[in-house]
């Protein structure tokens, strides 16, 4: 009895987490500019633009590593990088660099992104243009 209680109570407060989260999606979409992911998929990295703002992602299936290196060039062909950590959430781990905020002077358009562990990419190099 106190076994189905839980499992019962287990799948309202998943549904209830599932309905919030497509409310939230649904209030804020969130729109793609450029997306790669590793062909198992257990790393993933892209440029969205969330509530506005542009956003540098990153995503694993586990806490591969812990910190990451984040690069970008504008139009000049300067290359800006910062290191950034990621933060786990379960069995994620996850990281979210606000653009603007981040590499205010990079130069205009179009950009170029790479998210790499020291000197080796995580993988191939992702290009944007912001309209």
């Amino acid at each position: 009895m106190r076994r189905r209680c839980l499992i019962l109570l287990l799948a309202v407060v998943v549904a209830a987490g599932n309905a919030f989260a497509t409310g939230a999606e649904a209030a804020a979409p969130v729109k793609t500019l450029a997306r790669y992911c590793t062909p198992k998929r257990d790393i993933c990295y892209g440029v969205v633009v969330k509530r506005g703002a542009v956003y540098l992602d990153v995503t694993t299936e586990r806490h591969y590593f812990g910190w990451y290196r984040l690069c970008v060039s504008g139009g000049a062909g300067f290359w800006r990088c910062n290191v950034y950590r990621l933060r786990r959430i379960g069995w994620l781990a996850t990281s979210s660099v606000n653009f603007a905020r981040q590499f205010p002077n990079v130069g205009s358009g179009p950009y170029r992104v790479r998210w790499s562990l020291g000197r080796r990419p995580l993988g191939p190099t992702l290009r944007f243009q912001l309209s």
